[in-house]
């Protein structure tokens, strides 16, 4: 009987300790991840180590926002384990990643800049998914190596420069269209961004001829002249780009301001009277014909178009006088600062996202979406996001966004 009792009393103490192991109240733990936790003794040691690196890396101000919105994400990830394996993984992985040898390593990478850094600071990204995937990883290195004129007046939402500093990634030869083939494009351009319909203002010049209206046009070839290369900037690749990675090279354009987007403006600009808010503005991509001349409406949309289609809207319905939820009809792209990359011999576009979400229509009232990037491959006629990085701006201010579509 006395030796019953000291078993069962010695697996009551083994008990106890490793419920005290773990960083939460074992007692009260409800999900299946923290059971899981609380009856393995190498993970519930884990998760207080974890607890303690993660409360020591929050000591660093800085740094301190974008730790707890990675640590939220991985929780996140972590939560989607189903057994011990995964979760030690997972565990032994953040541990890592929190080190103060990774986060010196991270430093490490961040480029130099000019002496004074209180004008010019650092772009640094943080990899929120995608980790152990060498396209991922290597980006990130990528895009902590951007140089550029001004790193406040050139801010990566802009756009993300061609570079090889980093092994692994093609430089994409970008030949920027004069003013005359930007001109002649704009109509249609501008008529797909706004009403998914390149002929939109050729329809509507058309029927202004019945009533004897003059043929109007959205921006004068003088206009053009004065704003290309620098707010407005259009470009194709020679030779051209793969762009779903199917064995044959497409006509593609990338294009940078007013006709893409509905405002003109430079894109990084100050609006002084408005204490300095800084201005984005809209670049996307289009599939063309092969002459150059025609967008492939079809095709745009379904390796740039939103996979929810357009935009959600909310109107009063005329006959119900019910109010109605639905997405628009508009071009919708994933995101409205799309770039192009080639690494490893297969081509990929990012994007920030904007204020309607993610690439799942998600986080839409995060404050932080806007300085996420996500990274997608088109390949086997899919278009899946491989990566998600998150940009720390260096400005810490209100960003006016100029890219604003109309719904």
């Amino acid at each position: 009987m006395k030796q019953i009792s000291w078993v069962f009393f010695s697996w009551l103490v083994l008990l106890l300790s490793s419920a005290q192991a773990a960083s939460f109240d074992c007692a009260k733990a409800a999900a299946r991840v923290e059971k899981l936790i609380c009856g393995d003794a190498e993970l519930s040691k884990l998760d207080e180590e974890l607890n303690t690196a993660y409360k020591a890396a929050l000591q660093d101000e800085i740094s301190a926002k974008s730790i707890r919105l990675v640590q939220k994400q991985w929780l996140r990830d972590r939560n989607r384990c189903a057994d011990a394996d995964c979760l030690k993984r997972s565990y032994k992985s953040r541990l890592t990643k929190l080190s103060p040898a990774a986060s010196a390593n991270q430093l490490s990478t961040t480029p130099p800049w000019p002496a004074m850094a209180d004008e010019n600071p650092p772009q640094q990204f943080q990899l929120m998914k995608g980790a152990d995937i060498p396209v991922c990883e290597d980006y990130l290195k990528r895009l902590n190596q951007m140089e550029f004129d001004d790193p406040l007046d050139d801010p990566p939402y802009c756009d993300r420069p061609e570079s090889t500093a980093v092994e692994g990634f093609s430089l994409l030869n970008r030949v920027f269209l004069s003013a005359e083939e930007v001109y002649a494009l704009t109509p249609r351009v501008s008529g797909f961004s706004r009403s998914k319909n390149q002929d939109y203002y050729d329809q509507q010049n058309q029927m202004g001829k019945k009533f004897g209206w003059p043929p109007q046009e959205l921006m004068s070839l003088n206009s053009i002249k004065g704003d290309i290369g620098r707010e407005i900037k259009v470009w194709r690749y020679a030779p051209p780009i793969d762009i779903d990675n199917d064995g044959t090279p497409d006509p593609l354009i990338v294009w940078h301001g007013l006709g893409a987007g509905h405002s003109s403006g430079r894109c990084g600009g100050r609006d002084y009277r408005e204490g300095i808010i800084r201005q984005r503005q809209t670049q996307i991509a289009y599939l063309m014909d092969p002459a150059m001349q025609r967008i492939d409406e079809a095709r745009t949309q379904t390796i740039f178009g939103h996979p929810l289609g357009g935009y959600l809207v909310t109107y009063k319905d005329p006959n119900t006088g019910h109010r109605v939820t639905e997405y628009s009809e508009n071009f919708r792209p994933i995101g409205l600062t799309v770039g192009i990359f080639s690494y490893q011999g297969e081509a990929y576009f990012d994007t920030f996202f904007d204020e309607w979400g993610d690439f799942k229509g998600k986080r839409r009232t995060r404050p932080e979406i806007q300085d996420t990037l996500g990274v997608f491959l088109r390949k086997g006629a899919v278009t899946q996001q491989i990566c998600e990085y998150l940009w720390n701006d260096p400005e810490k201010t209100q960003t006016k966004i100029n890219h604003r579509r109309t719904k």
